[in-house]
């Protein structure tokens, strides 16, 4: 099976680590250190894998030299198997073994947070380490094999990832009951130009929207405080003296002083999430696939 591999000389874990330093840098020069002598010897072992494959690895543009499409691919392949083995040698050895979950703020928070001591009873051995990114910066980390897992929205996944739909996410307004009744319980889209709003600052996507939202209804937001994360939000409408636009998620974990009040419209600004993964790396890691076992029937939105 392997007799094509191992009938020349040129193959080494040395020459492949080289390989994907030099694709994580960027360029010979940065995975060098810009060290003269480092430069010549990683020059050398990429040539050696170029005679090794048969293919050209490397190819210089101005100054510096890169990985051409085949060297990015062969360093994708590396990369997979050596975070396989590492995590292989830590598993064997007792340790515990890291794993990545991209998702946005509030997603960690109020959805994976909540998991996370049921997720290491049901796979123990691991160590969770929750990231947050976009949903752009979740779909490339993933595509790059940086990340394990990522919660994102459906229409920004890369079509080389496996997804599992978790559900759509919806948005409301959540405010304290001592507000409503001091408006008499109104419950309509006029709580977002009566109410002192916190909100997300208009030149982030959801403030943006959520303005863009508010004109189209010719309503004029009455924005009273910026802040530019959900739990920030939250925190604000605790407080008693600000009402905010927050995912629904967030019910069950503010105050029970605060009402979740429905407006028909917020609708735009609900999206549909998913769970996403790389097949290839997943099946090649055991742990990761009882996590993604787990996480399709417990992780819901």
């Amino acid at each position: 099976m392997f007799e094509r591999l191992f009938s020349k000389r040129g193959l080494s874990l040395d020459r492949l680590r080289v390989l994907l330093e030099v694709r994580e840098a960027g360029s010979i020069a940065k995975a060098a250190g810009e060290d003269p002598v480092r430069q010549s010897q990683y020059s050398r072992q990429l040539k050696e894998l170029d005679e090794y494959f048969g293919s050209e690895l490397t190819e210089r543009k101005g100054r510096s030299i890169s990985l051409t499409p085949a060297g990015i691919e062969l360093a994708n392949l590396i990369k997979e198997h050596f975070v396989a083995l590492g995590n292989f040698s830590r598993r064997v050895s007792g340790e515990s073994v890291p794993v990545f979950i991209g998702a946005g703020e509030s997603l960690i928070h109020w959805l994976l947070l909540p998991l996370v001591e049921p997720l290491q009873h049901a796979v123990p051995g691991i160590t969770l380490r929750l990231l947050n990114l976009t949903s752009g910066d979740i779909s490339r980390r993933l595509s790059d094999r940086d990340m394990d897992f990522g919660i994102l929205k459906v229409d920004a996944m890369s079509p080389n990832l496996t997804c599992h739909k978790l559900g759509r996410i919806g948005y409301s307004l959540f405010v304290s009951r001592k507000m409503l009744h001091e408006l008499k319980g109104k419950r309509d889209q006029s709580l977002l130009s009566k109410l002192p709003i916190a909100a997300m600052p208009g030149d982030a996507t959801f403030g943006r929207l959520l303005h863009q939202l508010a004109e189209k209804a010719t309503l004029q937001l009455n924005v009273q405080l910026e802040c530019d994360t959900f739990t920030g939000l939250a925190r604000a409408v605790e407080s008693g003296s600000f009402a905010a636009v927050l995912p629904d998620l967030a019910d069950k974990y503010l105050a029970g002083n605060i009402d979740k009040v429905s407006l028909p419209i917020l609708n735009p600004l609900a999206r549909e999430l998913c769970l996403a993964w790389q097949k290839r790396k997943v099946d090649l890691r055991p742990e990761l696939e009882k996590v993604r076992g787990w996480l399709v029937k417990n992780a819901k939105v």
